[in-house]
């Protein structure tokens, strides 16, 4: 995944030489009575974003079309970065805000969500035509969200990203602002191009609720999409309501103890269920010296991990034990990572003080520097488990 960032082009500067009596230029959002530029583009999204008013709108309503809107960021983009028709702030024309059935914003409401869910990654999609250049959607969390999760961050999935595109997010108060449009005039938004996953973390106990509506943010910035011909359509709004099945075991941490070129002794089951209903699930590790009884199955089940011979010098390793649902395609369930330890030793015959395996002459030089070594020596082997007593 990447995180969702403006693209910011530096040195570009675009002039324009026509301006009324009062010496105020079209397009001059940031009101610095200077050049019209990049920055005043910029100036313009954050407004989108609900950041401070231009201080002359007229002159950031630049696309012969009353209101200030997402259609103004993408009519001054086209003129920054492909030589489009000038800003024209007399707002003769305006927006027709028509019904865009075949757009599609699907925003998410759960609910019931267990507590053995401490975090999760819910998605949002846009469904959009092919002569889609942009869209604004604010989505406020509703009355039904009860304050059990909290909005973290926002992403895009990688395979499912913008191409060519750029989006932005922020959060004011309990709205979410997505905001994109094409970088350029001939790479159009199109198909299921944004795919954004909302971070939440748990912060209170309980069964926890999230739900996203979309919304209007007064007149000019309506949630809409822009399309190729400069108007603004409003999209059809699709909630996914769903109550996803998460997976449950109730095993933290293993600890196993091995001998070096030994099966472990040590066995354990770890009961998978599901919150309801059945969870295909698949499972994974980082620690090579781990052995299931399975590496798929359905719930309710039963995996039984244990450590076979191994080959490693002794000591202690660390790992993790994952368990996925392989059928949530949404990223709703995030899994279960289980963590496990393993100390394996080696057999030594008594007094083999440096765990070398063998007695010899060594050992003793070994013992003489411990108890008489200045500075201090390393504590010798511990013949019982073949550790060094830090370890």
């Amino acid at each position: 995944m990447k995180c969702v960032k403006f693209l910011v082009v530096l040195g570009l500067t675009a002039v324009l030489s026509v301006s009324s009596a009062s010496g105020q230029v079209c397009g001059d959002i940031n009101g610095d009575g200077g050049s019209v530029d990049v920055s005043d583009w910029v100036y313009l999204i954050y407004w989108l974003y609900d950041g401070p008013a231009p201080p002359y709108p007229s002159l950031a309503d630049m696309d012969g079309r009353s209101g200030l809107t997402i259609g103004d960021v993408s009519y001054f983009q086209n003129y920054l970065f492909e030589y489009g028709p000038p800003p024209d702030c007399s707002g003769a024309g305006t927006y027709s805000y028509a019904a865009a059935e075949s757009d599609t914003i699907f925003l998410p409401r759960l609910m019931g969500i267990p507590e053995s869910v401490e975090s999760l990654v819910i998605p949002i999609f846009t469904s959009l035509q092919t002569n889609t250049v942009g869209f604004y959607v604010p989505a406020i969390e509703s009355a039904e969200s009860n304050g059990v999760f909290r909005f973290d961050s926002l992403s895009v999935q990688d395979g499912a990203t913008m191409n060519e595109n750029f989006g932005g997010r922020t959060i004011w108060g309990d709205t979410l602002i997505l905001v994109a449009t094409s970088q350029y005039s001939n790479s159009l938004i199109s198909g299921v191009k944004a795919y954004y996953n909302t971070h939440f973390t748990r912060v209170a106990s309980g069964l926890g609720n999230i739900s996203f509506e979309a919304t209007d943010r007064g007149d000019s910035r309506r949630f809409a999409v822009v399309k190729d011909d400069g108007d603004l359509y409003i999209p059809v709004v699709h909630y996914l309501d769903a109550m996803p099945e998460f997976l449950q075991a109730p095993t933290d941490e293993l600890t196993f103890a091995a001998v070096r070129l030994f099966p472990s002794n040590d066995s354990y089951d770890i009961d998978i269920t599901a919150t309801s209903g059945t969870i295909n699930w698949e499972v994974e590790t980082d620690a090579d010296w781990l052995t299931f009884s399975s590496t798929a199955g359905t719930t309710p089940s039963t995996l039984n991990v244990t450590v076979g011979e191994i080959d490693m010098p002794a000591g202690i390793y660390t790992g993790t034990i994952s368990l996925h649902n392989v059928d949530d395609v949404y990223g709703f369930d995030q899994g279960i990572d289980i963590g496990v330890q393993l100390k394996l030793i080696s057999p030594h015959p008594s007094m083999d003080a440096n765990c070398d395996g063998m007695l010899n002459i060594s050992d003793l030089t070994y013992l003489v520097n411990y108890l008489y070594g200045i500075p201090l020596g390393p504590a010798p082997c511990d013949p019982c488990t073949g550790l060094f007593p830090d370890e």
